[in-house]
Order: C-alpha cells, then sequence, then structure tokens
C-alpha cells in the first residue's frame, strides 16, 4: 500500500515560496496542491513549479484535508494567516531532515524549520516562526509567534538585520 502524502498549500508565490516547496518535497510527506496569492490577482492567471496560484478565496474549496504553509516573511505574514485561519484550514509545520530537535523542545503549528537548524533542550517555538538555514534555539529559549531568524544573511536584503519581527502581535524571545 502506497503511503498517503498530507496536501499542502503554501501561502505565497513569490521567492520564498519556491524554498519552502523545496523543504516540503525534501520532507516527502507532503503533496503540493497549490500556491496560495492574496496580495497580487494576477498571478493567479499564472502557475509556480508546476502548481497553480489560486487566489485566497478559493481556498474553501480545497477543503478541511489540505494544511498550509506560509512563504510570507514580510509584516503582511500574520494576516495572511489570520485570513486562511477563518477558513478552518490547519497549518502544517515543515522540518528539514537535517533539522535537529531535541526531544524536550516543542514547536508551534505553521513552524518552518529549514536546513541544518537546531533547536535544543526545554526550547519552544511558537506558532508560525522560521527557523532559516542554520539557525539555532538554546536550551530554556521561548520564541514567540511569527519571528523569523536568519542567522547568515541570504540576499543583500538581509545583510541589514538578522531577527526581524514579522507581526504586530508582539513577537519577543526570551530565555526562561
Amino acid at each position: 500500500m502506497p503511503d498517503v502524502k498530507q496536501k499542502l498549500i503554501i501561502l505565497g508565490s513569490y521567492a520564498f515560496a519556491e524554498e519552502i516547496f523545496d523543504l516540503a518535497e525534501d520532507i516527502g510527506t507532503f503533496e503540493i496542491v497549490a500556491f496560495a496569492e492574496n496580495w497580487d490577482r494576477s498571478r493567479c492567471e499564472t502557475t509556480l513549479l508546476g502548481r497553480p496560484i489560486i487566489w485566497v478565496d478559493d481556498l474553501a474549496t480545497y477543503g478541511q484535508d489540505c494544511l498550509a504553509i506560509c512563504s510570507i516573511g514580510s509584516t503582511r505574514r500574520a494576516a495572511f494567516i489570520q485570513q486562511v485561519s477563518a477558513f478552518g484550514i490547519g497549518f502544517a509545520t515543515l522540518r528539514h531532515p537535517s533539522a535537529h530537535v531535541l526531544s524536550s523542545a516543542v514547536i508551534g503549528d505553521g513552524c518552518v524549520l529549514s536546513i541544518n537548524t537546531i533547536v535544543a533542550s526545554h526550547a519552544t517555538l511558537g506558532s508560525h516562526v522560521i527557523l532559516n538555514r542554520a539557525a539555532t534555539v538554546g536550551h530554556h529559549t521561548t520564541i514567540e509567534i511569527m519571528l523569523r531568524f536568519l542567522p547568515v544573511p541570504t540576499s543583500p536584503d538581509e545583510l541589514l538585520w538578522v531577527m526581524q519581527p514579522t507581526s504586530a502581535w508582539g513577537p519577543t524571545c526570551s530565555k526562561t
């Protein structure tokens, strides 16, 4: 009997969406069925990586059997996640096979743990945290919702910051 893959919709249709696509493919347990857009409706007239780009309001037609993951790294991320949550769609957590998470760590829904990330003992990641390539979270650390960690700049734009809050919900980091 073949393994049944979880259907996944990637929220966003720009460069980071392509990286999320690759991460999900490497994980191997997801079937990426579409990308969803809520910013530029004209993008829905095209495809990305062979998958349709659908308008956010059409997500309801995909049913409750799909999960979503957000590939938006900007401050618009929280609003997109809230918009999709209103449809009753749940969120996947992507954990690359090379990511190392200790058994006492807690990972929230919608998180992305990219290549070679480490989450240490008794650390907690809130929902929708992005740990980009090789990011490390120390022991007994709590990271609230919607933060994006980039330990090494991945583009010229990212040279300006290492940690970017992506929500007006008051993201914080704390050592407990």
